[in-house]
């Protein structure tokens, strides 16, 4: 119940976001913007030749110290199940690079690192608690839909605590981004 309450709330925040879109400025990701936003996550995990499914919601704020260079943070919870419940609450920051490939078309890579805590729940045998340092890469694709709104899809590989035996999970985001120019 809770899960589809906050899964409603996050669609509902998007689209407010998308349809509250100003005109500022005709080009995102500028200098001095802050940008806030949120992704959609779907994807797999893999750990010693086990998969699963996963998917999660990623709130999203960056800074633009430079053109083309935004330093990132996200909070993106996850869950997943290949062969127990596994819920995943990281912080991770970092940063991104675009390269602009056409008129209100970007391309990026990107890398964070992190604090994760990881809830894995077996069922009768109980349930246990982990942290660790994360790491996350990705790449992908930001277009300018209007005036400091921007869509935005990458693929993500996230390694949520790097042990000998982590686990990957590979997924691809999907989101909006709003653009405020701050200085």
């Amino acid at each position: 119940m809770k899960k589809r309450l906050s899964l409603k709330l996050a669609i509902l925040a998007m689209l407010a976001l998308m349809l509250t879109a100003g005109s500022a400025s005709a080009d995102v990701g500028l200098t001095g913007d802050l940008g806030i936003g949120g992704h959609v996550v779907i994807g797999g995990t893999a750990a010693n030749g086990f998969g699963g499914f996963t998917f999660g919601l990623t709130p999203y704020i960056s800074i633009s110290p430079i053109d083309n260079l935004s330093i990132w943070g996200r909070l993106p919870f996850w869950e997943g199940n290949f062969g127990a419940d596994v819920h995943v609450f990281p912080f991770v920051f970092g940063a991104r690079y675009y390269f602009e490939v056409m008129d209100k078309l970007r391309v990026y890579p990107g890398i964070g690192i992190g604090l994760s805590i990881l809830h894995t729940d077996l069922g009768f045998l109980g349930s246990s608690d982990t942290a660790g340092f994360s790491l996350e890469f990705h790449g992908g694709v930001e277009y300018e839909v209007a005036d400091n709104l921007a869509v935005d899809a990458s693929l993500d590989f996230f390694v949520p605590k790097i042990t000998s035996n982590a686990f990957i999970r590979i997924g691809v985001m999907v989101g909006v981004v709003y653009y405020l120019p701050v200085f």
